[in-house]
């Protein structure tokens, strides 16, 4: 999930408005305090709360609940312009009105966050359906390569994309189908993780190969992942008697502790299994 400007400044303002729109909200009550009963002039303010949360998130709902408590008490309960309060049922309310906000400001904000979650997956899946739509009329496979270049910048806010193929210039850390990145250090945020400064590759799957993929379940809105990323996408090299089978990591680790699932007393550590071992290996895991 990428944390852009407009997601910043969605955010600043929210806690502006959270800071300020008690405090203007409780000045405008000030004349009908008395008409008011103060439980009905709590829930007025718990709707600002709830609109500071869904302007600007948890923090500015946080902000704007407590900043609603205190409002209250200092403008609307005895004694006036003053923060200490008066009755038992005044405490109660304040009380409250506090936990409330910070209630509903918190569901507000989760709302929120899942809209933006849904919409930025929506517009996820647009990318590969315009991609996709090249692909289906057959388009110049440059045509194809730039778009998926283009759309990729625009998924992932990049500054740069290019295609390169083997023999590679340098290594680098490796961006995972299911959106991991294979580094020793990386750096995250609220809203995501930051690529390396020095780049990622993303593997792509060639033309005119053959692959052999274990895949998850699809998810919520239809797309799966493999399983253990790079570990469950197995490329196939060779024909015929001599096929193997070997995935992003040499198969290393692959059959670790697998022995007795196996009925096997030696597994091979790492490197390209025979297509038709692997065949016989995965059929006995799963009984068939």
């Amino acid at each position: 999930m990428r944390w852009s400007d407009d997601d910043r400044v969605r955010t600043m303002v929210g806690i502006a408005f959270a800071a300020l729109a008690p405090v203007v909200v409780a000045l405008l009550l000030v004349p009908v305090r008395s008409e008011v009963d103060n439980a009905n002039l709590a829930l007025i303010l718990v709707l600002v709360v709830v609109a500071a949360a869904i302007l600007g998130g948890r923090r500015a709902g946080a902000v704007a609940a407590v900043m609603a408590t205190l409002s209250f008490d200092f403008f609307l309960t005895k004694p006036y312009l003053s923060l200490k309060v008066e009755t038992s049922n005044d405490l109660e309310t304040v009380l409250i009105l506090l936990g409330v906000g910070l209630l509903v400001g918190a569901v507000a904000s989760r709302r929120r966050r899942a809209e933006r979650e849904r919409d930025q997956a929506a517009d996820a899946i647009e990318h590969v359906h315009r991609v996709a739509d090249l692909v289906a009329r057959d388009e110049p496979l440059g045509d194809v390569a730039d778009a998926v270049l283009s759309e990729l910048r625009d998924l992932l806010a990049l500054h740069d994309c290019f295609l390169e193929f083997p023999p590679f210039l340098y290594g680098m850390p490796r961006l995972e189908r299911g959106g991991n990145v294979d580094a020793s250090e990386q750096r995250w945020f609220a809203s995501g993780i930051a690529l390396s400064s020095d780049g990622v590759e993303l593997p792509v799957l060639e033309r005119g190969r053959e692959y052999l993929l274990f895949t998850t379940a699809p998810s919520r809105i239809g797309l799966s992942t493999t399983v253990g990323l790079g570990q469950g996408a197995f490329r196939i090299v060779g024909e015929g008697a001599r096929a193997a089978a070997v995935n992003a990591y040499g198969n290393a680790g692959l059959f670790n502790r697998m022995g007795a699932a196996l009925g096997r007393s030696a597994q091979p550590a790492a490197g390209p299994v025979a297509y038709g071992d692997m065949a016989a290996r995965v059929r006995a895991l799963v009984g068939r």
